[in-house]
């Protein structure tokens, strides 16, 4: 059995799973370059993820010096996290493919963000304050460009079929602005 996770190292894994995103992103963006509407879209979310990034980063700073080291909750457990990581594995070979066409990588764009929030909320919630609200706080804004960049990259590839997903991430978003606000 391996040791548990510190806060430190899940502030690390997840700002992994942030970049992550922005790699996928910034790749839509070069591969639907040509797409009026769609590639401005994603390349903005790679640009809002980047910031997802920096803030839990910075997150790690936050945590008083045994926040750091201190254990965390059996969510983050290796078998939670080999199923995110697994998750997201499916999600970029999906989204890396040669055929891919715009509204498949706007629904694989729609997975990793309603998957996203949850998990991050589960962290959040780990947090120590002030580090939680500070966190939380830098995250809200990259949460809500993403919902409607999401909404915008839906109607523009033609899925609007999707549009009801979204008020899956619309829940969660107002979870983390709770968060942010104390």
């Amino acid at each position: 059995m391996s040791a548990r996770r510190t806060l430190g190292d899940l502030l690390q894994i997840f700002a992994g799973f942030e970049r992550r995103a922005l790699e996928l992103y910034r790749y839509f963006a070069q591969v639907f370059a040509a797409h009026p509407t769609a590639g401005r879209i994603w390349r903005a979310m790679s640009d809002a993820e980047a910031g997802h990034f920096a803030v839990l980063r910075l997150a790690e700073d936050r945590l008083p010096a045994v926040g750091s080291t201190t254990e965390v909750d059996r969510r983050f457990d290796e078998g939670h996290l080999d199923e995110w990581e697994s998750t997201l594995q499916e999600l970029e070979a999906k989204g890396r493919r040669p055929e891919i066409d715009p509204a498949e990588a706007a629904e694989i764009t729609l997975t990793w963000e309603r998957e996203e929030l949850p998990r991050l909320l589960d962290l959040l919630a780990d947090l120590p304050e002030p580090a939680r609200r500070l966190t939380a706080a830098g995250l809200v804004e990259g949460a809500e460009e993403h919902l409607h960049s999401l909404r915008e990259l839906l109607k523009a590839v033609g899925s609007d079929r999707l549009l009801p997903e979204v008020s899956q991430i619309e829940e969660s978003l107002s979870r983390l602005r709770h968060l942010a606000a104390g």
